[in-house]
């Protein structure tokens, strides 16, 4: 099927939700599409890649992380459908140190985005895991642009934000509190020793917040 967002149409090789893509996330998209040609993006949780085939076409390099083994083949399928070459996928989760790790399936289904290292639900297989500096290793220069949306995993993987802080690049970050609540106040304390915190979309258990060093 076709999915459109704005001036930009890809086809995609799944129907989960594509036809709601022109209403999808504005207030990261709107952000994607002021990258350049010599920009690099880091998409982690880019699930089948919404954001990762939008930042194809703005952007000069998208390294997309997706530990989840059928959003990550769904995810490929819909980048060579579009000749995409400039999104390098690799099938493991971010934390905050590397090695082995589980990802749980959740209340859906596997590649249904609801996939994680943080709530213990569902059936659960073990993949692999890499920490920011193996991350940045990957990229050809440091990221412009972080999109971080991982299923409750930011508070691991912010313990200490300098490390983010340092790279000098805003950090959209989805913020998942109706899940795993008694971190929240703790983690925002934290982000705001080293960021400017400004709210993107505003929600009481699922908000996404820009991080500005």
């Amino acid at each position: 099927m076709t999915a459109t967002h704005g001036d930009e149409e890809f086809q995609v090789v799944d129907d989960l939700w594509w036809a709601d893509y022109d209403t999808f996330e504005p207030w990261t998209l709107d952000l994607v599409g002021t990258l350049g040609k010599h920009d690099v993006m880091v998409d982690v949780g880019a699930w089948v890649g919404p954001v990762s085939l939008y930042a194809s076409r703005f952007a000069g390099t998208v390294l997309a992380l997706e530990p989840d083994p059928v959003a990550a083949r769904v995810l490929r399928s819909n980048l060579a459908a579009n000749g995409i070459t400039n999104v390098n996928v690799v099938e493991s989760a971010l934390a905050g140190r590397s090695g082995p790790t589980r990802l749980w399936q959740g209340e859906h289904w596997w590649g249904s985005s609801m996939s994680s290292t943080a709530r213990h639900q569902g059936s659960h297989i073990d993949v692999g895991a890499i920490d920011l500096g193996e991350m940045l290793g990957l990229l050809p220069a440091k990221p412009d642009l972080i999109k971080v949306d991982i299923e409750g995993g930011e508070d691991e993987l912010f313990g200490d934000p300098a490390p983010w802080a340092a790279l000098g690049c805003p950090i959209i970050l989805s913020l998942h509190l109706a899940w795993i609540p008694e971190w929240g106040d703790q983690l925002l304390a934290r982000l705001r020793q080293h960021f400017t915190v400004e709210s993107l979309f505003a929600h009481d258990m699922l908000p996404v917040v820009l991080l500005t060093p």
